[in-house]
């Protein structure tokens, strides 16, 4: 936030019109008005942070799941198997989707599990032993207008999670139903 403290474009004016004393009287109220108007963006800028996670919860999912445009999703890691979005399913459920704290740790280990290097075969490669928490991204889903959250939406390998990556953080909610068809065990 910038706070004017010196009113430098005041004192700039005065300087250029000090001889045009009638010049000087016509863009005076101009100027003190720019000086204050700084402070009016201030104000406002402090009062609407409240207002504003007031209009667009961030633990809430309908914020950056608002408008759906026939969503789909598409497989993005190879530990995950193929499947399709069930949308009456995930349309139905949004508004039980709650936001939850997640372990990244755990993740880390589900995602890296050890090998010991006997088990592996010579064509083995280990970058495919990965096994990814989200192998899904969601498509074909806006925000609300006007939140600001421009997100990723993953989709976890159980169709029960979802991680949503805005530039404001990460956003874990979970479900009771699994938002997944086809997709086998």
């Amino acid at each position: 936030m910038k706070i004017a403290i010196l009113p430098l474009g005041v004192w700039i004016l005065i300087l250029v019109f000090r001889k045009k004393k009638e010049r000087w009287k016509v863009y005076r109220p101009y100027a003190w008005l720019g000086f204050f108007g700084n402070y009016i963006f201030l104000i406002t800028t402090l009062l609407i942070s409240p207002v504003e996670n007031f209009m667009y919860p961030p633990d809430k999912v309908e914020t950056f799941l608002a408008e759906l445009d026939d969503p789909g999703i598409l497989l993005i890691h190879p530990s995950g198997k193929q499947a399709d979005l069930n949308n009456v399913v995930f349309i139905e459920s949004l508004s039980s989707w709650e936001l939850r704290k997640m372990d990244s740790r755990l993740w880390y280990d589900e995602s890296f599990p050890e090998i010991e290097e006997e088990e592996l075969e010579e064509d083995e490669q280990v970058s495919y032993q990965t096994t990814e928490r989200f192998p899904y991204i969601l498509l074909g889903a806006s925000p609300k207008w006007g939140s600001g959250y421009e997100s990723t939406i993953y989709i976890e390998s159980d169709g029960k999670g979802m991680l949503i990556s805005t530039e404001k953080g990460q956003y874990y909610f979970r479900s009771t139903d699994s938002i997944l068809k086809g997709r086998k065990e």
